[in-house]
């Protein structure tokens, strides 16, 4: 026979509230042992100086972690930032480009293989001198801006500020790319600053000329800063000399004052362009506008195509031979336009 033991009636005994009689057990034990003797100093101090070591040693561990995260954060920030600066580089690059891209005559610079004849194509450092001799004549890509010298002229390249050490520039800024910041000229009288415009600076003796053909450009002179627009009357003409306030006045779009800023260009080809191409090509160099006399004329200017080269004509002075081999005739009018008829039509 085998004896079967009661577990079933006493597992879930330590769930019951005990009686009277067990507290009263409790109770006389623990008077039998007697009140808690005290924990010996020294061995408090050592068992306090072990928590205390075994806390530290905690607080060191986490603050190692944290640091290292905190590194490794910083670490990645770092190659994010180098990341970005990397991807954006090659646009700075390129918004900042100077090349040469025509050169007619004796025209010296730097191409990044010392001092000499510079060439078309040749790549220019931030910097560099560019001299034009008697008869040179060069047009440069700066920064987007089309930068063309006469001749006899020098200046210094900067990464925003262009210095005119002698003779006369040109520049137009339909290119430039808007987040790129305009250019300054800065010359011994005073400064020339682009606010988006087509417009020359000379220097004249003791004394600085700055012509805007379209568009406004700031002229600063000491503390004197004014803006100086051009209008229906055409474009302005300002005149900065020491000791003077600044002279302005109206003068002509086009005409001789003007004409030198084509030598140096390359010539348009012809061959396939439309009329209508050609001719806001013509009217954007020589400084006029352009209108049709009716609907018809643009029309046919859209849809007439070109051949042939005008490589020893302006622009301005290339309209009435071109335009004589089609049925479109041109006048220039007194408001700076360029009227275009088509004949027998209009």
């Amino acid at each position: 026979m085998s004896t079967q033991r009661g577990g079933g009636d006493n597992s879930n005994r330590s769930d019951e509230p005990l009686t009277r009689h067990e507290d009263a057990d409790i109770a006389r034990v623990l008077s039998a042992v007697g009140a808690r003797r005290e924990i010996p100093d020294g061995l408090k101090q050592r068992w306090e100086n072990t928590f205390r070591d075994a806390l530290q040693e905690q607080l060191d561990r986490r603050q190692r972690a944290r640091r290292q995260r905190v590194m490794g954060l910083c670490a990645c920030m770092l190659v994010a930032i180098l990341g970005l600066y990397l991807g954006t580089s090659p646009s700075t690059k390129s918004s900042i480009t100077l090349e040469v891209v025509a050169a007619r005559g004796k025209v010296l610079g730097d191409a990044g293989s010392g001092e000499g004849l510079l060439r078309p194509s040749d790549s220019l450092q931030m910097g560099s001198t560019i001299a034009t001799g008697e008869a040179g004549f060069a047009v440069l890509n700066y920064r987007g801006y089309n930068l063309r010298l006469n001749s006899n002229t020098q200046l210094l390249l900067g990464a925003e500020t262009i210095r005119l050490l002698t003779g006369e520039l040109y520049m137009s800024d339909e290119a430039r790319a808007t987040e790129i910041p305009a250019v300054q000229i800065a010359t011994p009288q005073g400064s020339v600053r682009d606010i988006g415009t087509q417009f020359s600076v000379s220097l004249v003796g003791e004394r600085t000329v700055a012509m805007v053909r379209r568009g406004a450009i700031v002229v600063e002179a000491g503390a004197r800063s004014i803006q100086v627009d051009s209008n229906r009357d055409g474009p302005s003409r300002v005149t900065l000399g020491a000791g003077h306030a600044p002279e302005i006045e109206s003068v002509p779009a086009s005409g001789e004052m003007w004409r030198w800023i084509y030598r140096g260009t390359e010539p348009l080809s012809l061959e396939g362009k439309t009329a209508d191409a050609f001719l806001r090509w013509s009217v954007r160099e020589s400084g006029l506008e352009l209108r049709y006399a009716s609907q018809a004329a643009e029309i046919y200017a859209k849809t007439v195509y070109l051949h042939g080269n005008i490589e020893t004509i302006s622009p301005e002075e290339a309209v009435y031979p071109v335009l004589a081999t089609t049925d479109l005739t041109a006048r220039q009018a007194e408001d700076e336009t360029l009227l275009v008829s088509l004949e027998r039509h209009d």
